[in-house]
């Protein structure tokens, strides 16, 4: 690689500023739905425990495909599978205006878009952590990283906000937000060129057996162990925000303007 483009500042670099904005639409589109639908489905039931449902849907669906992804990802093309799985959340964004267009009287039919929004989602988090590295050069990698953490920051925090301020104006508006979201990530994403993407070597190993070589690694590496166990309790101790779902409409007479000041104050810990 050239040295001219290698010594460039890290926000120079060919592809990471728009690989920045287009994660940060989808983020943006993300964190409004995951606020929304809830909040959406809690208005039809009534029920607080259907937003443990609704966390449920989008969860199975990612533990069952972790392994399946994980490999996939591996093995093809990870812009090409971060733009199917950003093509399938917009989709769903699209059944949720539908939803919300016919006002059903169930909450099975948001579950089961959740289903699918959740099985996208499980190929959406090992893709992006992994094509970073392939976008800028490995001596400017740690300020990409930092970088691209802090900015995240601003989706995490202002997606939620965002949600519950439309949410105002209706569920249909909202997802069609979601939908511009990802179609504005889409096209900025197409532009981002991978310049450091590594020869893929074909092997006849199962996925079971590339599994259990990942495993027997983080074994030896009691650093990465650490971390991720760590990122394990944030994750499992920090969902207190699942329950701003049902407070507003409890405490506030404003409730969609409480539930953004509520979800901008407790963003959930993943983008």
């Amino acid at each position: 690689m050239p040295a001219d483009i290698t010594d460039n500042p890290v926000y120079r670099q060919p592809g990471f500023v728009p690989f920045l904005a287009s994660r940060l639409c989808a983020v943006f589109a993300m964190q409004i739905q995951a606020i929304v639908v809830a909040w959406q489905v809690y208005d039809i039931t009534h029920d607080p425990l259907t937003l443990g449902y609704v966390g449920l849907a989008q969860f199975l669906p990612m533990i069952v495909l972790l392994l399946p992804a994980g490999d996939v990802v591996d093995r093809f093309d990870r812009k090409r599978i971060l733009q199917l799985s950003w093509a399938a959340q917009a989709l769903c964004s699209v059944l949720l205006i539908l939803l919300s267009l016919h006002q059903p009287d169930s909450a099975a039919p948001f579950y089961a878009v959740l289903v699918l929004f959740g099985a996208a989602r499980a190929f959406t988090g090992p893709t992006l952590q992994s094509l970073l590295p392939q976008i800028v050069p490995r001596d400017q990698l740690g300020k990409a990283i930092a970088i691209n953490s802090s900015i995240m920051k601003i989706g995490v925090i202002g997606g939620p906000m965002l949600g519950g301020l439309l949410y105002a104006f209706g569920p249909t508006l909202t997802y069609g937000v979601n939908l511009g979201c990802f179609v504005i990530a889409q096209l900025a994403l197409a532009g981002v060129p991978v310049r450091y993407a590594f020869e893929r070597v074909q092997t006849d190993d199962t996925a079971w057996q590339r599994f259990t070589a990942g495993i027997h690694y983080i074994r030896n590496k009691p650093v990465i162990l650490g971390v991720i166990s760590l990122d394990l309790f944030a994750v499992l101790f920090g969902g207190s925000s699942r329950c701003c779902r049902c407070t507003p409409t409890r405490s506030f007479t404003s409730a969609p303007r409480a539930l953004a000041r509520c979800a901008a104050r407790s963003p959930s810990v993943r983008s």
